[in-house]
Order: structure tokens, then C-alpha cells, then sequence
């Protein structure tokens, strides 16, 4: 089952039980996904761009949850927490700073990676095999074994 097959079964599961948090934050991903479907030149929708759409909707939801905290809007903050767990089930789980070390280091030696230059290469192949990592971490690791 994809992910926009998921979303879909959820979005009528959420109906049935009138969870109406769940069913907003559920319609507001497909939302982005028919939006990103018929924007021109748009290709086939894979799990992929769909965790870059979630993954995008959990850091806006931090960045609401942020602002909410300085002005002391609790009620703000438990809805949007509420709908970034949502988010959080659709992108797959962090890897840690080790992993990501030991993957990296794995796709350079593999392809005799060595500089700056090799940087998007070392990018593109690990993003490919692991979506929905924190990009400045997986930057600043590569970094360190390219110089």
C-alpha cells in the first residue's frame, strides 16, 4: 500500500469515527498532494515527494508551535502538536547521528567520493535511500569526511 493510498483509507477512517482533528490534518496532506499532482509539469506522485510534503508540514507546524509558546497560546499548541503527530506517522522514523555517519561514510567509500565537489552526489544517494532526514546534519557529516 503507498503512502497516498494510506492517507486516503485514513482520511475515511477519521470520517467514521469524527475524529475531526485527525480527518483536517489528513485532508490538508492530500490537499498538498492533488496540488503538487496538477501543478504543471508534475509527475507521478511516489512516497518520496510524499514525505518531503509531510516533512514540510511537521516544520511548519514546529515553527506555529513555536510562536504559539511566546505569546502563552496553550490551546494553539495542543491542536498543532496534534496534527505534527498525524504528520509524523507518514515520514519515516530519524536515523541517529550514528547511522548517519556509518551510511555516509558507506556511500563515499562505495563510490570514491572525494571533495567538495562529490557533495550533492553523496546528498542525492543518501536522501534517495533515506527520505526525511535532517538535511543540515546529513551536510554537515558529509562535509566532515569530504574535506
Amino acid at each position: 500500500m503507498t503512502l497516498k493510498e494510506k492517507i486516503k483509507s485514513e482520511i475515511i477512517i477519521a470520517m467514521k469515527a469524527k475524529n475531526s482533528v485527525r480527518l483536517n490534518a489528513l485532508r490538508n496532506i492530500n490537499a498538498k498532494i492533488l496540488e503538487m499532482e496538477k501543478a504543471p509539469g508534475s509527475k507521478e506522485i511516489v512516497d518520496n515527494d510524499i514525505v518531503k510534503i509531510a516533512t514540510k508540514l511537521i516544520d511548519q507546524r514546529k515553527t506555529v508551535i513555536e510562536e504559539a509558546t511566546k505569546i502563552n497560546r496553550h490551546d494553539i499548541i495542543e491542536k498543532e502538536n496534534a496534527e505534527k503527530a498525524i504528520y509524523e506517522e507518514f515520514v519515516p522514523k530519524s536515523l541517529s547521528k550514528e547511522e548517519i555517519t556509518a551510511e555516509i561514510k558507506s556511500i563515499i567509500d562505495a563510490n570514491d567520493y572525494a571533495g567538495m565537489k562529490d557533495m550533492k552526489h553523496v546528498k542525492s544517494a543518501f536522501d534517495t535511500k533515506y527520505p526525511g532526514q535532517e538535511g543540515k546534519l546529513v551536510s554537515e557529516i558529509a562535509m566532515s569526511f569530504l574535506k
